[in-house]
């Protein structure tokens, strides 16, 4: 898992999926509106770094340790 690399909209999107969250319950875990989460997964936003090192972490760790 490299961390350095940009996050894609399209990577987020399976993150998110593969951890069984909705857009609304990702972004409401993470500090994010659900239309943001949205926005950033078709790639109408970016994917900052420090949101993509949260979605990383949760990726690593899972949703229930830090819920």
């Amino acid at each position: 898992m490299a961390l350095s690399r940009k996050m894609t909209g399209e990577e987020l999107a399976q993150i998110r999926e593969k951890l069984g969250a909705t857009q609304v319950e990702f972004g409401v875990l993470l500090g994010r509106s659900p239309s943001s989460v949205s926005q950033m997964e078709r790639g109408e936003a970016p994917v900052t770094e420090s949101f993509a090192l949260l979605v990383r972490l949760v990726e690593k760790f899972g949703i229930e340790e830090i819920r």
